[in-house]
């Protein structure tokens, strides 16, 4: 079955391209639960996997994960059923298995993963899934940056988003480069998929060896899709149709200043994927480190994140992983 991973900056549209390609008729992509992102950050602490405490486990924070209200998944896996998905130790069988199933459900033969900080465990990814394919989404970071000071969950403003934005495009480029170079991976601009949607969906379903389909345009209809979207404010674009006026908003609703801040900030990386700046350099070069510092502690204490802390039973069923390296997942799961 081929497997596609999402690499992007949150606030750049994922879960818009993910829904969008889960409307067609034969690739699945499910709601985001980054189980991958939990088991690649933390596998390499885990020990002897195949050791029967240490499977159990797993096997447990697998399940918690599936049945987190975060996102919802049309299969409902049990304990049960994931103890008979592999042979104690086999992490990688198990993993494929869970997503393969969920493909199955929907009568799908492809599956279209969403995850994000993928750089951090890459290794992991292509260890479980070999042969798998990357499309990189990538937005205009001021916009990104907008969206991150308008989005409640995420702590800071425009400099937060615009550092987030530098930290990824800085770390996932270099993978970017190695992909494409064996037809592995392919850029899609976000700009261009609301802008002319029907070219870039062409383009990614050639990628994808897929054929185009306008039932793709209607993922709004989907009911699990509408469901996934009223779990979670930030996904609530989801029940409708593409915003094609959805770009280059910060020329309306940021300050010159601002503009010129994020520019700086992420001047090398928006040359790299064709950005104009609306700064001239001259004006650039004159803000310093401590600008930018001092800017972004007011900021800071201007847009606190407004994220609840997770369900009880979820710290209760991850306790083993928190106290290894799970904890900035749990910090970040609701901004996703």
């Amino acid at each position: 079955m081929q497997v596609t991973f999402l690499i992007a900056t949150e606030r750049s549209g994922s879960n818009l391209i993910t829904k969008i390609l889960d409307a067609h008729p034969n690739v699945c992509g499910p709601s985001p639960l980054h189980i991958l992102r939990v088991f690649g950050m933390t596998f390499y602490q885990a020990g002897d996997i195949s050791h029967e405490k240490t499977w159990t486990d797993i096997i447990e924070d697998l399940n918690a994960l599936l049945q987190s209200d975060f996102a919802r998944w049309k299969h409902v896996f049990t304990k049960t059923e994931l103890l008979q998905l592999a042979e104690p130790g086999d992490l990688s069988t198990l993993l494929r298995q869970v997503f393969f199933i969920e493909a199955q459900a929907h009568g799908k033969q492809q599956v279209f993963i969403k995850e994000i900080e993928l750089y951090k465990y890459h290794s992991f990814i292509q260890w479980v899934f070999p042969n798998a394919k990357f499309l990189y989404l990538i937005r205009d970071p001021r916009d990104v940056s907008l969206s991150w000071r308008k989005s409640g969950p995420h702590a800071g403003g425009l400099l937060s988003g615009s550092s987030t934005w530098i930290q990824d495009q800085k770390q996932s480029i270099p993978l970017l480069a190695s992909w494409a170079e064996n037809g592995r991976a392919i850029l899609v601009k976000y700009e261009d998929l609301v802008t002319q949607k029907e070219k870039e969906l062409l383009r990614i379903c050639d990628f994808l060896n897929i054929e185009y389909t306008d039932r793709m345009l209607d993922f709004h209809k989907d009911d699990l899709t509408r469901q996934n979207a009223s779990l979670n404010p930030l996904w609530k674009n989801l029940s409708n149709t593409i915003m094609e006026n959805n770009s280059n908003k910060f020329e309306q609703a940021m300050t010159r200043v601002e503009v010129a801040m994020v520019e700086r900030i992420c001047f090398a990386e928006m040359q790299y994927f064709g950005y104009q700046l609306k700064s001239e350099w001259s004006i650039l070069e004159k803000i310093t480190p401590q600008h930018i510092q001092s800017f972004m502690q007011k900021e800071n204490t201007k847009y606190p994140s407004t994220m609840g802390q997770p369900p009880e039973h979820e710290l209760i069923r991850r306790k083993r992983i928190q106290q290894q390296c799970l904890c900035p997942y749990l910090q970040h799961r609701s901004s996703d």
